[in-house]
């Protein structure tokens, strides 16, 4: 088996050279977020070997960049999703999954435009929501006090915006229509929200913050 992990914007090259092996049922998976611009490169690159690719996504990591963050159990206990191609067989996707199992992780499957429309809400949202606050106040004439007194809630908020630009810009890329969506939703709720205020309409502004606490506690309590 050979797990690609390595930057969207490298992944095209590192199959060309995968391709270039002699072993022509070598087992093929990733690690990557999105999995529709996975499936299209291989499409592109190496359809012939379609029946041995599983694209896979661990659910797992941090903000922190580098070898010298590397976690032993990183995957324990966590979801590991996968995504396989029409072509692939049935024995490579049991091995796949045999090895996420065998680092603790639990597997399941869903097709690649539903996964990413998932994780665009789930994860890819939240980290540009993220970057664009931290911008928004770094680019104030105020912005040293409010860093000066920002605390818990801000952290809390704003750790992801602490991950690799040039990697978030690769992600907005390769899944940038179901981003797009998201933003657009996300931009009509900070203008329903905007109006409450301009109207001092406290009720209306109570019962969208009541029915997110709702929703965000009811997911806390099952993890």
């Amino acid at each position: 088996i050979v797990v690609v992990a390595v930057p969207v914007k490298q992944v095209e090259t590192v199959l060309q050279e995968i391709k270039l092996s002699p072993n022509s049922e070598l087992i093929l998976t990733d690690v990557g977020s999105t999995k529709g611009d996975f499936k299209r490169i291989i499409e592109r690159v190496m359809p012939e070997r379609a029946d041995f690719v599983v694209p896979g996504h661990p659910i797992a990591g941090s903000e922190k960049v580098g070898p010298q963050f590397a976690d032993a159990n990183l995957f324990q206990g966590k979801n590991v999703v996968l995504c396989p191609l029409e072509r692939s067989k049935a024995t490579s996707i049991n091995l796949v999954q045999r090895l996420w199992e065998s680092c603790g992780s639990f597997v399941s499957k869903m097709s690649d435009d539903k996964h990413d429309k998932i994780f665009s809400a789930v994860s890819h949202l939240p980290h540009i929501v993220s970057y664009a606050l931290v911008e928004m106040m770094n680019r104030r004439d105020d912005a040293e006090d409010l860093f000066d007194f920002a605390a818990g809630g801000f952290r809390d908020f704003s750790r992801i915006a602490g991950s690799s630009p040039e990697m978030w810009v690769d992600i907005c890329r390769a899944n940038h229509f179901p981003i797009l969506d998201d933003v657009e939703s996300f931009i009509s709720s900070l203008e329903k929200i905007r109006e409450l205020l301009r109207s001092e309409d406290y009720e209306g502004l109570l019962k969208i913050f009541d029915a997110a606490a709702i929703a965000r506690n009811n997911w806390s309590s099952k993890q």
